[in-house]
């Protein structure tokens, strides 16, 4: 009997020391994706945010917006909660469901850009630039392209 209440008590005094939601998804996502790169891990912890905070920001329960999708009660919780990542197809239905689009998903101020090659890193700086700065970028890009042989 002694062994089960100690066994109790370490799990409780475990799970106290570890913050709430952060924790939760960085666990689930290490555990669900062992095998993957941190970037990887990174991305799906940034997909699941992201949706989440979209949801709540529109005044969406997970459950209501997993049923109006055809899906089980737990499915867009499962997803936030880092357990699972949703195929394309329902990703669209997920954006056409928010009303924004694909790109607008991905495009958010503050947190980078989910693909980080050269090209897209270039295209979320000049995003952020005046309407100025960006045509000085332009201009300096077609000087640049004029003057390589």
């Amino acid at each position: 009997m002694k062994e089960v209440k100690t066994h109790v008590r370490s799990k409780r005094a475990n799970t106290a020391k570890h913050p709430a939601k952060q924790d939760r998804l960085e666990r689930a996502a290490k555990y669900n994706y062992k095998d993957m790169k941190d970037d990887t891990v990174q991305a799906h912890l940034e997909f699941a945010g992201r949706l989440s905070s979209i949801r709540t920001a529109k005044g969406i329960s997970a459950r209501e917006m997993s049923l109006s999708l055809g899906q089980g009660a737990g499915y867009i919780n499962n997803i936030e909660n880092g357990r699972n990542l949703p195929s394309m197809s329902m990703f669209l239905e997920i954006c056409e469901y928010l009303e924004i689009s694909p790109m607008e998903f991905f495009n958010f101020a503050g947190h980078p850009v989910l693909c980080k090659s050269p090209e897209a890193q270039l295209l979320n700086a000049f995003a952020k630039l005046g309407r100025e700065e960006q045509e000085l970028v332009i201009k300096l890009t077609e000087t640049l392209r004029r003057d390589t042989p």
